[in-house]
């Protein structure tokens, strides 16, 4: 990382409510304007909003905006304490004073320390959204507004293709979701970074820069100022043409949850349900049947990514990974969440195993069963483990046998 941060000064710096007419305003200024005027008529005039606001020059911009369309006591800049550079007390300081100057309540979380191992941008993404949401409890506010612009979308974009992701991932960020906690709100979303920087200099706004957003040992970064000025040079329409196609990937990306959600209710499988009977899915397509897992993942609020193979065409087949060692003809699936490894050698115990969801399935399997237990009848005691020549283990013991035999259909979800 860098170790100096420069501060964005243009010669004018704009006093509180020094707000241009309209006439003089430049076209940056009302392309600003009319996008977050747009995304705020979400909201009924009087509920509050919480912008995120690090001090940067998209965030200026979206605060400056979102106060000429707001009235004031009804917007709350909230600025995220990383820890992560030494300038931050500095930023903070800043994006207070910006946030007196136009009127606005201002307020700060104070991050703990970073990990040290592990993805550091992924680390501060997540705990900068839990601060800015609980933020928006805290305010009582109706919404959160973010400062991500078409550049950062198109890079998004770029980054989960080249990590493989699915249609949906694809589709990257939306302009305006429904979350649990209220709308999250992306109003610069289809303006460039270029128009941002512009309606900056037009308003006469201060702003900071990061010096994480030089680091190339981000790939954000390193799309952003290696491989994207490339693409651009041998396509020009470059970042038009893959916001459209983002779009597009996006609403397919939400029928494609629609139709995985029909099917799993069809299988008697609720959302959220800890076992999964994974015969009723039998009689789907493969691409159905690999939705659905992936949904029933989804909502239980596990990555599929961390327990499927990458490519995988056959998730609700993750048993022939994940295999009782008492018997490898039994379906028994046994998932480690949080784990690099799938967890073999996993054993059926009827005394661990959670309860699917009533079905047909699971009334075939529970006949099926000698002991009487729903699915799986293997008693949960274990010999100790030994190796095998192709490198998987086995038990001992031969009291674990699962009654049901390879008909056994439970796949149940562990987590470590």
């Amino acid at each position: 990382m860098g170790n100096s941060r420069s501060w964005g000064r243009p010669e004018r710096t704009a006093l509180a409510g020094d707000v241009p007419a309209d006439d003089a305003a430049g076209v940056a200024v009302h392309d600003v304007a009319d996008a977050v005027d747009s995304s705020l008529r979400r909201l009924a005039p009087d509920d509050r909003v919480v912008v995120a606001f690090s001090g940067g020059v998209d965030s200026s911009v979206l605060l400056d905006a979102v106060v000429r369309c707001r009235p004031r006591e009804r917007v709350v800049a909230w600025y995220v304490h990383h820890g992560l550079q030494p300038q931050a007390d500095a930023w903070r300081t800043h994006c207070e004073h910006e946030a007196a100057r136009l009127g606005v309540r201002f307020g700060a979380t104070h991050l703990a320390a970073a990990p040290r191992s592990g993805n550091l941008e992924a680390w501060a993404r997540r705990m900068r959204y839990r601060a800015l949401w609980n933020a928006v409890a805290e305010t009582d506010s109706r919404a959160l507004l973010t400062a991500h612009h078409a550049d950062d979308q198109l890079e998004t974009v770029l980054m989960r293709l080249a990590r493989g992701s699915g249609p949906a991932a694809l589709g990257a960020m939306a302009p305006a979701q429904r979350r649990p906690g209220g709308w999250l709100l992306r109003p610069l979303l289809s303006i460039g970074r270029e128009r941002i920087v512009e309606c900056a200099r037009e308003r006469g706004l201060a702003w900071i820069d990061d010096p994480m957003n030089a680091d190339t040992d981000f790939l954000r970064v390193a799309l952003r100022t290696r491989v994207i000025p490339q693409l651009a040079k041998a396509a020009p329409a470059l970042r038009e043409n893959v916001l459209r196609s983002a779009e597009w990937l996006r609403d397919s990306g939400e029928a494609l949850r629609e139709l995985a959600g029909r099917d799993l209710r069809e299988a008697g499988i609720e959302p959220g349900t800890g076992a999964i009977d994974r015969r009723p899915l039998a009689a789907l397509p493969a691409a159905r049947r690999d939705l659905a897992v992936r949904a029933w993942f989804d909502s239980l609020g596990v990555p599929a990514a961390r327990v499927l193979p990458s490519g995988s065409r056959r998730c609700c087949s993750a048993a022939r990974r994940t295999r009782c060692s008492s018997t490898m003809g039994c379906a028994f699936a046994a998932i480690a969440i949080g784990s690099a490894s799938r967890r073999r050698g996993t054993r059926c115990s009827p005394r661990r195993h959670p309860r699917p969801s009533p079905s047909a399935g699971a009334a075939r399997a529970r006949s099926r069963c000698r002991s009487g237990e729903a699915h799986c009848a293997g008693r949960s005691r274990s010999g100790p483990m030994r190796s095998r020549r192709d490198g998987s283990r086995r038990s001992r013991s031969k009291s674990a046998q699962c009654a049901a035999g390879s008909e056994c259909g439970h796949v149940r979800l562990a987590r470590a």
